[in-house]
């Protein structure tokens, strides 16, 4: 599979797909509501977070400049239907000189506790597994974020590092 061109990815409760780079940039300037407007899906008004306002621009920047990047960055969850935008989960970049990826996620509260943080994050595991290059997959979360270390755990990934605000994760091959 080629990871420069959009694919949509298939679980049983999910879609998801690479985001835009229009959509990246209707977010960081509009919101949730100009999203909703683009994608024709509700989307909630605490989407997108701050963090990830932080790195739209940057992501819609990196893909103009490089369609090899467009699976490398962020991914819209959507509800099966899609009817709702439920989160994001994507990597930080393709694959480094060692083979590593790092994955990070998010879901809007009205549709967390529900196991779809999983359902995404192992989605990407899945797709990573038969892109070349990929030996590792890292992941970061706060310590004190007990949703985010269940994902993780459920995962397979193991703590490897970190301090007493952040912890560090990884996932070697065998992917599970």
């Amino acid at each position: 599979m080629d990871a420069s061109r959009p694919v949509t990815l298939h679980t049983a409760r999910l879609r998801l797909v690479p985001c835009s780079p229009a959509v990246a940039r209707a977010a960081d300037s509009g919101g949730a509501a100009a999203v909703e407007a683009l994608l024709r899906v509700h989307v909630d008004p605490s989407w997108p977070s701050p963090d990830l306002r932080e790195v739209l621009l940057g992501h819609a920047e990196a893909i103009e400049a490089d369609p090899a990047l467009w699976c490398w960055g962020l991914w819209l969850v959507l509800d099966g239907r899609a009817r709702n935008l439920v989160g994001d989960v994507g990597f930080k970049g393709p694959p480094d000189s060692t083979g590593t990826v790092e994955v990070g996620y998010g879901i809007v509260p009205p549709f967390r506790r529900r196991g779809l943080a999983v359902e995404a994050v192992r989605a990407l595991i899945e797709w990573s597994d038969i892109q070349p290059g990929v030996e590792m997959i890292a992941a970061r979360c706060f310590a004190s974020n007990a949703g985010s270390i269940g994902v993780l755990e459920h995962l397979g990934f193991r703590r490897c590092g970190g301090d007493e605000a952040i912890l560090e994760w990884e996932l070697l091959r065998p992917f599970p």
